[in-house]
């Protein structure tokens, strides 16, 4: 599918109420676009989700989530919730516990993970198959620095992102690709055992499971139009997201 955002709060608003941004009102619509001078503005407290709908045909609700962005107007519509800074198989465990606890009547449970956001840090058995396949391009980097690049453009590597002909710029992003595709396999295993408890609970045949993504992750697939039409106060380009609207960050996978 089609993300209606580049970055999480305004995405994921929207897929909780069916409206664009410019009209659920959760966005960063300052003149800087800068977060540490001038945070996102709230989801609109007119607007109406999908959990608010649920809870009015007598549906128990609950949102647990890792990203602090779901704060913004949007985890205070559920009967519940929480944040906590738990990876993706942690995280699951905390919604499995709650569903076996609230599985007696109808449920709506959202689970938001934030494993393949920054920081990335993926266990290193984990990391260690997706890491191979990096070294088998020439990219070699020993798992401490691995696990060092949880996000863009800090050392070991620096140069991830800039403006500069470096020698070991594919590298690195090869690397950095390890780590990211090491988080989505660890978010991957996590909604499967999730399902898998469903299962085990005759819960599986009467229990819809969706499962989709806020927006993707740029590795330099446009990094000179990032440089020409974006703008970082990072000094970052064509790196991450929230910058631009080009398909690594839009086209997301929507699998129920």
């Amino acid at each position: 599918m089609t993300a209606p955002a580049p970055w999480t709060l305004p995405s994921f608003a929207s897929a909780l109420t069916g409206r664009m941004p410019g009209l659920h009102g959760a966005y960063l619509g300052a003149d800087v676009r800068n977060m540490d001078q001038q945070p996102p503005r709230r989801l609109a407290p007119d607007v109406v989700t999908l959990a608010g709908h649920l809870r009015r045909c007598g549906y128990r609700t609950a949102a647990f989530y890792s990203n602090q962005f779901f704060a913004f107007g949007l985890a205070e519509t559920f009967d519940h919730h929480a944040y906590h800074n738990l990876a993706a198989a942690d995280l699951a465990a905390v919604a499995r516990d709650w569903i076996r606890r609230h599985a007696d009547r109808p449920f709506f449970c959202f689970v938001l993970f934030n494993d393949p956001h920054e920081p990335t840090t993926p266990r290193l058995e984990d990391l260690q198959p997706f890491l191979s396949a990096a070294r088998a391009r020439g990219s070699a980097a020993t798992d401490e620095q691995i696990a060092r690049l949880a996000r863009w453009g800090e050392p070991p590597l620096p140069h991830l992102g800039k403006d500069r002909d470096d020698p070991g710029l594919q590298a690195a992003l090869d690397r950095k690709l390890a780590i990211y595709a090491a988080t989505v396999h660890e978010v991957d295993r996590a909604v499967g055992g999730l399902q898998d408890q469903l299962a085990a609970w005759d819960l599986a045949e009467r229990t819809l499971v969706s499962v989709f993504s806020d927006h993707g992750e740029e590795f330099r697939e446009h990094a000179a139009e990032a440089r020409r039409w974006a703008h970082d106060p990072r000094g970052l380009a064509g790196v991450g997201h929230g910058h631009t609207q080009f398909q690594e960050l839009l086209h997301v996978p929507w699998v129920s």
